[in-house]
């Protein structure tokens, strides 16, 4: 009796977590951006790609990266191309809170969300057309100081980009966001992302050349683009969502 009791326990067990890896091919990759900058996408801004996925051929790693958005360039994130294995899920209702984010494309649900500060609570639901659903509560992490100013330095002197910072409360990690800027053309792209959970960093020499950068440190609550589902990961799906909280740019000129 003793030993068909815990073979009973272990199917059960065996049994519910087959369900749970298997009860839903709802898979949803989001975050919620604070940026404290002077970027067009001011304040707490939303961006989640929701879809099906083929299990067979699910492989995280191919899951579009979702990036913070350069900054003073753009008031909405781009679409973001899937891989084969997602199909994007239309008609899904995206809440953050009280905010219903809208589909700007086939799957990609962003915008604007209201009322949401540096350690505020983030209260985030995906329900589909179908009912399938993904729940989490979540917290932005807090304001924190980058430990640098803007800058000019001489390239021939230079050794490395050496900053640190105090830490955000809530945070997980940090990242540190390197812009090129074009300033014939006006517009930004990103040389250089790395994360950390420690708070100082140092940017190589070899990772830079005489120009106009923008530097940026965002502090991350969760886990972006993680290989796996971790801390942030909706309750039910497949995929995770983080929220990060951003700093203002810092100028830096390498001359």
């Amino acid at each position: 009796m003793k030993k068909s009791g815990i073979l009973i326990v272990f199917a059960i067990i065996m049994l519910l977590s087959c369900d749970t890896l298997n009860v839903t091919t709802l898979t949803v990759d989001g975050a919620v951006v604070y940026q404290e900058t002077t970027s067009k996408i001011a304040g707490a801004y939303g961006i989640f790609i929701v879809a099906k996925a083929d299990i067979e051929y699910y492989d995280r790693n191919a899951i579009p990266e979702i990036s913070p958005p350069p900054p003073d360039t753009s008031s909405t994130f781009p679409k973001l191309d899937l891989p084969s294995f997602l199909t994007p899920e239309s008609g899904a209702e995206v809440m953050i809170n009280s905010s219903k984010l809208n589909e700007e494309y086939e799957g990609q649900y962003q915008g604007e969300v209201q009322d949401i500060g540096p350690g505020d609570s983030v209260s985030i639901s995906v329900v589909t057309q179908n009912g399938d659903t993904g729940r989490v509560q979540m917290v932005m992490p807090d304001t924190f100081t980058v430990n640098m100013s803007d800058t000019v330095i001489s390239y021939d002197s230079l050794t490395s980009l050496d900053l640190s910072w105090s830490r955000s409360e809530n945070a997980s990690a940090y990242m540190v966001l390197l812009y090129s800027v074009d300033t014939t053309e006006n517009s930004v792209s990103l040389t250089f992302r790395e994360t950390t959970e420690d708070t100082i960093f140092s940017i190589s020499r070899e990772d830079l050349t005489a120009g106009t950068y923008l530097l940026q440190v965002a502090s991350i609550y969760g886990r972006l683009n993680a290989s796996m589902p971790q801390a942030g990961t909706l309750v039910g799906v497949l995929g995770q969502v983080a929220t990060l909280y951003i700093k203002k740019p810092i100028l830096i000129e390498i001359q």
